[in-house]
């Protein structure tokens, strides 16, 4: 197991605004090599600031610890000893050890890289890092939090000062508190493990920047506890990546029994992020049931912003909306008094700009949809989507719609106006939603779509989905996966006994996501017929706009209110 001192102590270890360690002029002149080169010294320490533990590495990087550094003299390259030369922190701020480094003989200027734990074979340019799959104790976890560093100004020349290097945490740390309840659960001798995370990623040193997470899922044993244990944390380092609502993300083995909790939203792991989380222990009856509760706060690991997340939101993917303004999780809508009042559920914590510079931090789909529309004119409105991927970004929905109202194509429609899907004076009426937590109905983008199918169905769309690009009259894609409709209707069955989105006939769900050419838009259907195979579900970009035999699955973006986030 860990001990306490390294549970909370490593957020100090690297976020590392590193200063500068003392080193007289005397000093270095006393190591000038005897053909006058100077040598490179170089030097870190850690930024304690947002340490909250002051035993391991509260103002150096650890003891022994190995660094990779890289020393590039411009065009000319690598110089001697600087392709990944190996050095060790002494504890005190400098880095020593290693193959002696000199500055060019003509006073040219060096760029300096450094990386820690440090890894035999890496180079200059991109390398794969994996984090290791047992961090229970202090080497495993050391190794897997990977550090990456420059100086403030990388143009560094000839010297008789230390160079200070700027060290930043490059992946994501996850630190787990653990509730009890009333539960009769002893964690004394537990394994606490993070599962279902992607393990690798790519570092390129040259600019700092980060690939995208791969590998298999895996699980990484977070912590196993004293048998004779008295306090209970747990730490682990993860790659930044994008984990699924529901996904299940924390497993606690006592014994022979084994708890795991989900998280109950999307959440995007970001670099340089400190992610807190509560197991919380509850007492069902005679079963025992785990939550991940998330803390209000993001903190930034040493260097990394401050700033709120999607995951420290109390309600989340799948809890519902109601006309007045409240919000009802989940589990408690079946017997919640306000269950007649439900309109919307849940289906993203990931917003676009423009709604989240408007307030809002979720979108969540109605319980009814709002059928019988279309177009009605085919004017180009705004730049369309006519490939999959962009028309997979595209989250502005509200923006969009509202963009069409005050359109003159949309003026000129006069008496028509009724029949687009874009106008809700009507469907408001009778589905009203509180201005105080959300905007107006919108009809959503494709991408809004695709949240939903990801989000509440579990379709699994994402940028790697083979699509048939060039289909423009048939879709681009079609399922047999009648389960993503199920899980979607799910939701509208406990809250309102009905389908949000019906399979026992064909439907087009229509977006404000336009193609090109423009008198087409991008679509969900259920129950399609491709070539006389039937197929439970398809998305594509050909449905006609002037059509008005669509139907839409009205939108608003929410405001999560302060007061229904968890606290401390």
């Amino acid at each position: 197991m860990k001990n306490g001192n390294l549970f909370l102590g490593m957020a100090a270890m690297a976020a590392m605004s590193l200063s500068v360690a003392s080193c007289t002029n005397e000093d270095m002149q006393d190591i000038q090599n005897a053909d006058g080169r100077t040598p490179i010294a170089l030097v870190s320490s850690v930024n304690n600031s947002r340490s909250a533990n002051a035993g391991l590495q509260e103002a150096q990087l650890a003891k022994d610890m190995n660094v990779g550094v890289f020393v590039n003299n411009g065009e000319a390259g690598l110089i001697e000893n600087g392709n990944n030369n190996r050095l060790a922190a002494d504890g005190a701020g400098a880095l020593v050890g290693g193959n002696a480094m000199y500055y060019p003989i003509d006073g040219s200027a060096v760029s300096i890289y450094a990386y820690a734990p440090y890894s035999d074979g890496w180079a200059l340019g991109e390398n794969t890092f994996t984090v290791s799959a047992d961090q229970s104790t202090d080497e495993g976890y050391l190794a897997s939090d990977l550090l990456y560093g420059t100086p403030d100004n990388n143009s560094i020349t000839s010297s008789a000062n230390p160079v200070s290097i700027h060290f930043k945490h490059k992946l994501s740390k996850l630190k787990l508190n653990f509730d009890m309840g009333e539960t009769e659960v002893n964690l004394q001798g537990a394994t606490v493990s993070v599962v279902n995370t992607l393990p690798a990623i790519t570092l390129n040193l040259q600019d700092g920047t980060l690939g995208t997470a791969s590998g298999a899922a895996a699980n990484i044993k977070a912590a196993v506890f004293g048998a004779d244990a008295a306090e209970f944390q747990a730490s682990a380092v993860i790659v930044p990546q994008t984990i699924a609502a529901n996904t299940e993300f924390v497993e606690v083995t006592v014994g022979t029994d084994t708890y795991k909790a989900e998280l109950a939203s999307e959440v995007n792991f970001e670099e340089g992020k400190v992610y807190t989380y509560t197991v919380k222990f509850d007492k069902k009856g005679e079963d025992v049931t785990v939550a991940l509760v998330p803390a209000t706060t993001l903190d930034g690991w040493g260097d990394g912003d401050e700033g709120s997340i999607d995951a420290k939101l109390a309600y989340g993917v799948g809890d519902y909306m109601t006309s007045d303004g409240k919000f009802i999780k989940n589990s408690e809508i079946e017997t919640h008094a306000d269950k007649d009042k439900v309109v919307a559920v849940i289906f993203s914590t990931e917003v676009c700009d423009d709604d989240r510079n408007d307030g809002y931090n979720a979108y969540a789909v109605s319980m009814s949809d709002f059928g019988s529309k279309g177009w009605i004119f085919d004017d180009d409105i705004e730049e369309g989507c006519p490939d999959f991927v962009s028309a997979l970004k595209n989250l502005d929905g509200r923006t969009k719609t509202n963009t069409i109202l005050k359109s003159n194509a949309y003026a000129e429609l006069g008496d028509q106006q009724g029949s687009s899907f874009v106008n809700y004076s009507n469907y408001k009426n009778s589905n009203p939603v509180s201005s105080s937590v959300s905007s107006d109905w919108f009809t959503p983008s494709f991408g809004q779509m695709v949240q939903i199918w990801n989000n509440l169905g579990q379709a699994g769309i994402d940028e790697k989905t083979v699509v048939v690009e060039d289909n423009n009259e048939t879709p681009m894609y079609q399922s047999n996966e009648t389960e993503v409709l199920a899980n979607i209707n799910s939701y509208s069955q406990k809250a309102k006994g009905k389908d949000i989105v019906p399979d026992e006939f064909s439907r087009c769900y229509a977006t404000v996501t336009e193609n090109e050419p423009k008198n087409k838009f991008w679509c969900f259907q259920t129950k399609v017929t491709v070539e006389g195979s039937e197929y439970a579900w398809s998305f594509g970009k050909n449905p006609g706009k002037t059509s008005k035999n669509r139907n839409i699955l009205p939108c608003v973006a929410v405001t999560l209110p302060e007061e229904a986030l968890q606290g401390e």
